[in-house]
């Protein structure tokens, strides 16, 4: 990812990543507002009891730690 104060743009591995695991395209993304506000608002539809939910859970979290450190 490239910052310039709040600004960002992921690279071409982060967005295919994120739409790989949401569904979502996340080209909009331009601030860590956006990405903060595009992970959680995906977090919060994976809630789920399912092994599936959870991983996806997890990564999307570990995404999120990572790139906003």
């Amino acid at each position: 990812m490239l910052k310039s104060g709040e600004n960002i743009r992921l690279t071409r591995k982060e967005s295919d990543f994120l739409m790989m695991l949401s569904g979502a395209n996340p080209g909009r993304i331009r601030t860590l507002n956006h990405l903060v506000t595009f992970v959680e608002a995906h977090l919060s539809l994976y809630d789920g009891p399912s092994p599936e939910e959870r991983m996806i859970r997890s990564l999307l979290e570990d995404f999120l730690v990572k790139t906003t450190g």
